[in-house]
């Protein structure tokens, strides 16, 4: 019985004996024992006894072929790639912004909201969060592949703001103001990306029925001096956030956060309530005219009272603008001859009696001159990112 090479498996069959053959019960016939030979050896003879080892051995040849991910095979780095996943080079970053209520056990729905609406961005009002937390309730927010920073309520509970952002894709640092800011949460991001730099802004203002509040008024002004340093700074900028400032209907806000604004050649774009009560509190506020924001969503999140504001950010490089002019090499005009043709022209000649008249003539006069002297030439030239003129079209 021990002259087999593998003699110490029978616990896991049931055998019986015949003659000198053991074979597994109701497998082989009793007179057909070629299973149990390969050539002149027996390649099998099971034992009557119980071995450790030969059930360590055979529990590593089963578990060999298990598969312990059922589900569908993982992508590769150039499937994700492929599939605008990760958004490393994209010219467009999708940005959310939810007043969460609560975020402390609400990890799992945030992550879910990241996944589904494929965020690169995240800002969280109120989440409640404060430094007595440990980080691994504070940071649980952000999923694999993204980092977050908090700004904590510090004189309180409550309140706070979060930013969620991809990383290491989305390039982000921290920003610290001046002004002060005691009737709100803020936290302000500078972002590099494609365009340049982005400086996104989350704040949160407690309503003015908060112990935490304070009026509108005195909020504004408080938001007009973070707005003025705000814009000294270089860059486009993102303000979004939960305001509490509704208006007088459902897709107004108050009239002196629209001065503020206004004041400041700043647009608010959110046009949709984004609350249950039908007010609009979540706010996305950028330059006017400014391409920078697009496709403004309202969602519901599932897990707020406050609507999910969602909108995609033109972060690639601008397309260059270039204008084309008429132009004059006036070093090549000599002031002698200049005056020497002028002199011979009507409008010395025969000068005009009207004062109109005669700018007219002293115009086209001039002009016929330096049109000999230095013809003009058409050139193109690439605009900059920034207008030189500080006087408006109303002021030229």
């Amino acid at each position: 019985m021990n002259n087999g090479i593998n003699d110490r498996h029978t616990h896991f069959f049931t055998f019986q004996s015949i003659g000198n053959v053991r074979c597994s019960s109701g497998l082989l016939p009793s007179n057909d024992c070629r299973l149990l030979y390969a050539g002149y050896g027996r390649i099998y003879q099971p034992t009557g006894h119980r071995c450790f080892r030969s059930v360590f051995v055979a529990a590593l040849l089963i578990l060999g072929g298990v598969e312990l991910n059922l589900g569908p095979p993982a992508a590769s780095m150039s499937d994700v790639m492929r599939l605008g996943v990760l958004n490393v080079w994209s010219d467009v970053m999708r940005l959310g912004i939810l007043n969460v209520w609560s975020a402390v056990n609400k990890a799992a729905q945030v992550h879910d909201i990241i996944d589904s609406h494929n965020l690169d961005l995240l800002v969280l009002t109120e989440t409640w969060f404060n430094g007595r937390l440990p980080p691994a309730v504070t940071d649980d927010v952000a999923p694999a592949g993204y980092a977050v920073v908090h700004s904590f309520r510090q004189n309180g509970d409550g309140g706070g703001v979060s930013i969620i952002y991809r990383h290491p894709e989305v390039r982000a640092a921290t920003i610290e103001l001046k002004s002060l800011s005691s009737s709100t949460d803020r936290l302000v991001l500078k972002l590099v990306t494609r365009r340049g730099r982005v400086n996104l802004t989350a704040l949160y203002r407690p309503p003015s029925s908060s112990s935490y509040g304070v009026p509108v008024g005195q909020f504004c002004d408080e938001f007009a001096n973070l707005l003025d340093e705000l814009l000294l700074l270089p860059g486009l900028p993102i303000i979004c956030g939960d305001f509490n400032c509704p208006g007088v209907d459902l897709v107004t806000v108050d009239q002196h956060l629209s001065d503020t604004l206004s004041s400041r050649d700043l647009d608010q774009v959110v046009t949709q309530p984004t609350h249950q009560a039908g007010n609009l509190l979540g706010l996305l506020i950028t330059m006017i005219d400014d391409t920078l924001v697009k496709n403004v969503e309202v969602h519901d999140p599932g897990c707020s009272d406050h609507s999910l504001v969602l909108a995609e950010l033109a972060v690639g490089r601008p397309v260059p603008c270039y204008r084309r002019f008429a132009s004059r090499n006036m070093k090549t005009v000599d002031p002698d001859v200049f005056v020497a043709k002028l002199s011979v022209r009507p409008v010395c000649m025969i000068p005009a009696d009207d004062v109109n008249t005669y700018a007219d003539q002293l115009d086209h006069d001039s002009t016929s001159v330096l049109d000999q002297l230095a013809p003009t030439r058409m050139k193109t030239r690439c605009c900059g990112k920034r207008s030189g003129r500080w006087l408006s079209d109303e002021a030229v």
